[in-house]
């Protein structure tokens, strides 16, 4: 076992409402009411939060936005049960 699972897989919208119900009503997912705010939508995506944030989160997580062919519209977030050795790291 790698001891690495998907925790949180986020897409950034100006519309999060319009987006996750899109998601929601696609793929038959429930919302995940505890953790909804201005900022966030989540749905259950079998132990996996789907989550949808407005473009605001791009300053709060100090992430690029996309233009031109850079940045990201979506991030994922991984939990690892240890470190790897050094042997096993490598450059992306």
């Amino acid at each position: 076992m790698s001891g690495v699972s998907l925790s949180y897989v986020n897409l950034v919208s100006e519309d999060i409402v319009a987006l996750s119900r899109f998601y929601s009503d696609l793929f038959d997912l429930e919302e995940l009411p505890d953790f909804r705010s201005e900022m966030y939508v989540a749905l259950d995506l079998d132990g996996v939060m789907f989550g949808f944030s407005p473009p605001e989160v791009y300053d709060l997580l100090n992430i690029v936005p996309w233009r031109d062919g850079k940045g990201a519209t979506q991030f994922m977030t991984f939990e690892v049960n240890s470190t790897r050795s050094e042997e096993h790291t490598s450059e992306l």
